[in-house]
């Protein structure tokens, strides 16, 4: 017999053992331990009240992560990981795992329910679809192991250096981006502002520095970088932005770029493509308006 409990109300072990039975032989190794499983709960700002666990009598079989964050008065949902076990499938349980957190969304007043899906998963970019999540735009996870990264010099831009939680605060940051890219996510992070001659604010970039365990600085994750959209120069400032975030005394730093959305940030993705970066997972954006 098939029950759905919410996350509040099962062990860690049990949601641990439903994350990695379900993600078994997924299309990289999500793999967590307990530690793992809590850290990234809090890292993602995921909830375990809105989080669903399926039981098939007393085995936990699958399970959705969920978090609600709050972009321009409206609740956003995200669904931060659905994972059926392999030998439970074709019984209906990511429906009605789907089915309940829509419910719990909608009790919350959430205005907007979003995920995101591997693109060659089409059996459950199908099944969101049958559920009412449209996709709105496709999203590149992004590298560059080696190789310089061109710095352009300008005497129009200026930076300032800033907490990654002020970026929110610009009139054109993207919060409608995919969630893992919000500012909210960027622990130990940096920021930057681009300004004009006037000092107004044109564009921004946040990341965080990775380092190995004598310091040396060993990667760079970019999370958001934009112009403000109603500019003519805008691959002028966003190049202008990854040449400030990024080390260019280095060529043995590895650069990634989650979730990138190709519609939604073109101009960023042509300037890394120019860059060197290339494509290393594609996924599909999804939403399901609620409200």
């Amino acid at each position: 017999m098939l029950r759905i409990k919410r996350l509040k109300d099962c062990t860690i072990t049990e949601a641990v053992e439903a994350w990695n039975s379900g993600f078994e032989g997924y299309y990289f190794d999500l793999t967590m331990t307990t530690e793992k499983f809590l850290a990234r709960m809090a890292s993602e700002e995921l909830s375990e009240e809105l989080s669903v666990v399926a039981f098939w009598n007393e085995k936990p079989v699958g399970l959705i992560v969920n978090g609600i964050r709050e972009f321009q008065g409206q609740l956003i949902g995200w669904n931060g990981g659905t994972a059926v076990d392999k030998d439970y499938r074709s019984k209906g349980i990511g429906r009605r795992l789907l089915e309940a957190t829509l419910d719990i969304l909608e009790d919350h007043d959430v205005h907007v329910s979003t995920l995101e899906a591997i693109s060659e998963n089409k059996r459950a970019i199908a099944l969101y679809q049958s559920l009412g999540y449209d996709i709105i735009d496709h999203l590149e996870c992004l590298e560059k192991k080696r190789g310089p990264i061109p710095f352009l010099n300008s005497n129009i831009y200026q930076i300032m250096r800033v907490p990654p939680q002020e970026i929110g605060n610009l009139s054109f940051y993207q919060g409608k981006n995919p969630w893992q890219t919000h500012w909210q996510s960027v622990k130990d992070g940096e920021a930057l502002i681009a300004q004009d001659s006037n000092g107004n604010a044109i564009g921004y970039a946040y990341y965080r520095k990775l380092f190995s365990g004598d310091g040396t600085h060993t990667g760079t994750t970019l999370y958001q970088c934009e112009a403000m959209r109603s500019r003519n120069d805008q691959k002028e400032v966003i190049q202008f932005l990854l040449g400030a975030a990024f080390d260019t005394s280095s060529d043995q730093i590895r650069y990634y770029v989650p979730n990138l959305p190709i519609l939604s940030s073109s101009i960023t993705h042509q300037v890394l493509n120019e860059m060197g970066f290339e494509p290393i997972v594609k996924l599909v954006y999804m939403k399901q308006i609620l409200k």
